[in-house]
């Protein structure tokens, strides 16, 4: 068996075999008798959480390791990123679209989203993802552009003439590795109101979704649970 690395806060994990869900390290654990210990932690359709322990042994990364460092879900109100925080507002969550065709990422991208209370759905190529934005129109969907039948521009300007029919004109974020400008330039003409490189930064994405939630649902001063 190869060297696995070392795990760390924050990292995508899932048991080896790829069984179960894709979860995310929130402790790594010395035990005496049986070696390092990571507790993880995952989150169901529902958006409840669950920690379960795990030997590091029986865990492999799931997908690319992001830039995420530390996570902070001591409380119910508030999450928190490499010291970026954002608070969790399950009155107004988000109804988030996730179009992303690599299973993993999109797993991790959705755990990621549904601990700060947010509805989501993943969608892995553009036909599923046109499906489910015609049954629950997005307040937000995140695209990648390279997919294996439409692209994520053709996705957006799709999602985009919807929005006359419903009244509701979802913003629109590329996560991609399309990074030249001319990419940029045909995100922008798509009607896609952002466009981030992968890996994208879990912390800029939630600071992004909270002031967008704030835009449409504001939280009124003072009201903190």
């Amino acid at each position: 068996m190869p060297d696995l690395p070392e795990l760390r806060v924050g990292d995508c994990v899932r048991v080896l075999g790829g069984e179960g869900p894709n979860m995310l390290v929130d402790e790594v654990i010395r035990h005496p008798v049986d070696g390092q210990v990571v507790r993880c932690l995952w989150v169901d359709e529902q958006g409840l959480v669950h920690f379960t322990d795990h030997r590091a042994d029986n865990l492999e990364l799931a997908g690319v390791r992001t830039k995420l460092s530390a996570i902070d879900v001591n409380t119910d109100r508030t999450r928190s990123f490499n010291g970026a925080t954002a608070q969790c507002d399950h009155a107004h969550p988000l109804t988030i679209l996730v179009v992303e065709d690599n299973e993993d990422g999109a797993n991790c991208m959705a755990t990621l989203l549904r601990l700060y209370g947010h509805r989501v759905q993943v969608a892995p190529n553009g036909r599923s993802a046109l499906e489910l934005a015609a049954e629950t129109p997005p307040d937000v969907a995140l695209l990648d552009i390279g997919l294996p039948d439409l692209n994520g521009w053709e996705i957006a300007r799709w999602l985009n003439e919807q929005a006359g029919s419903h009244k509701k004109l979802p913003f629109l974020i590329a996560i991609t590795g399309y990074t030249s400008e001319l990419d940029r330039q045909r995100s922008r003409k798509a009607g896609i109101g952002l466009h981030l490189n992968k890996p994208v930064d879990p912390a800029e994405l939630v600071a992004v979704l909270e002031r967008f939630r704030q835009v449409i649902a504001p939280t009124p001063q003072g009201d903190c649970g």
